[in-house]
């Protein structure tokens, strides 16, 4: 490690343990007896989503033109989570647990963390990380979105799901001498990951608008998008089935033109100068006008069966392609300023940001390795493990499996968990 490298590392890491509270593990709790609770038998998915949020998403799930992907939202062994039920953290890994401190944090104590000028790994107001790694892909601006994200796990041979298992690096001469001390965690195969993206109304009712999900196989990830139309001409078709006189309506009728004009697409161009520019997406979005029907966007999103947007493009001009919609006012099928338009559903597209998941951020900057990892393990960033009411502040250890995940999350035995179902994918960059 370079001298002056060093120097700044510690550095910051007093001043780092100077802003920070001491957050202490309850009193009776440890990691050992967290670690024996996950470990424990299977006694049913558990549901850790506020109830009555959860009744309001079920109500308005889309129907799949998949009939696997289907019975995974009919399932009670799917797994729902929103930000509130399961916190995004992330891991301060590099560290001797003393002065220079190791734990798991809420992605939002980062904006009291000291990082080089001009390094903005977190958002303006602090509460999420900058793109590309704050937000669903397409939605950092989104006005109108609600997200909620699954986890399905495949039956085993007893007929339980296969569990969610984890390990714990502990070396003290590890991170060039300064202490790894990371926790990691991996999916079996045929683990589905997905997320649900809704419009909400003025009302705050919530319509289904995507559904994404990753298909864990045992050498990477499979990806897909479902979506009502992929293809503007589809949803045209749409409305004017739905409405044969749309005509006689002056907003309607100006709808179905835009939807039917190739011409509609405007340049965009979105960075990452935070992460060493890590990623530049340059592309095309279209900005639907309002339809001024509220209630056919709502019956559409309502009773149209979702299907496949694998490589499809909305709209295609020339060299212009955009893969999405957008929109600026009204209820449309998207929410509102979302960038959807900008990326092609598919496995490179999605790998650009998913591959960085527990990527160590002294990748992006030498300045900030007593920081840790980037949040997420397994090319996964929405789940993690962790017991959050032990999250946050300063000192000592504070990680810990979450006790709701009874039998679903396992530490990792060779024994127990074969390597015909179980692959750790190498870690990019570190």
């Amino acid at each position: 490690m370079r001298l002056a490298t060093f120097l700044t590392i510690v550095g910051l890491s007093g001043c780092r343990a100077s802003l920070e509270t001491q957050a202490p593990a309850p009193p009776g709790a440890s990691v050992a007896d967290a670690d024996a609770a996950a470990d424990g038998s299977y006694t049913g998915m558990p549901q850790i989503m506020d109830a009555s949020k959860l009744a309001a998403v079920k109500a308005a799930l889309p129907k799949v033109a998949f009939p696997a992907l289907q019975a995974i939202l009919n399932s009670p062994d799917t797994l729902w989570y929103d930000k509130d039920s399961m916190k995004a953290c992330y891991q301060d890994s590099v560290g001797d647990g003393g002065y220079t401190p190791i734990g798991a944090r809420f992605n939002n104590e980062g904006k009291s963390l000291i990082v080089p000028e001009g390094k903005k790994f977190f958002s303006d107001d602090g509460e999420t990380w900058s793109f590309p790694f704050g937000h669903t892909a397409g939605m950092d601006d989104a006005e109108n979105a609600a997200i909620v994200n699954f986890l399905a796990l495949p039956a085993g041979a007893d007929g339980k799901p296969l569990p969610v298992v984890y390990s714990v690096i502990d070396d003290s001469s590890g991170a060039q001498g300064l202490g790894l001390h990371r926790w990691t965690w991996m999916y079996p195969k045929g683990a589905t990951l997905g997320e649900m993206i809704f419009v909400k109304d003025a009302s705050g009712s919530l319509y289904p608008s995507e559904l994404r999900v990753r298909t864990r196989f045992l050498d990477g990830w499979a990806t897909n998008s479902f979506r009502p139309f992929p293809t503007a001409a589809s949803m045209a078709a749409a409305v004017k089935s739905a409405r044969p006189g749309y005509g006689q309506d002056a907003k309607l009728s100006a709808f179905v033109a835009h939807l039917e004009n190739a011409s509609t697409m405007t340049a965009k161009s979105i960075g990452s100068p935070g992460f060493n520019g890590l990623l530049t997406i340059d592309g095309a979005i279209d900005t639907l006008p309002d339809a001024g029907d509220d209630a056919l966007i709502k019956d559409l999103l309502g009773k149209t069966t979702f299907i496949s947007s694998y490589g499809a493009a909305w709209k295609v001009s020339g060299s212009k392609k955009t893969y999405g919609a957008n929109a600026s006012s009204g209820l449309s099928i998207m929410p509102r300023s979302n960038y959807t338009g900008l990326i092609e559903v598919g496995e490179t597209s999605c790998n650009r940001c998913h591959d960085n998941a527990g990527r160590l951020l002294s990748d992006y900057e030498d300045a900030v390795a007593l920081y840790g990892d980037m949040w997420g393990e397994d090319r996964i960033f929405s789940f993690n493990i962790y017991d959050t009411s032990r999250v946050g502040g300063a000192g000592t250890e504070n990680r810990a499996v979450r006790k709701d995940f009874a039998g679903i999350v396992q530490r990792y035995d060779q024994g127990r968990h074969p390597s015909a179902l179980y692959k750790t994918l190498p870690r990019v960059g570190n």
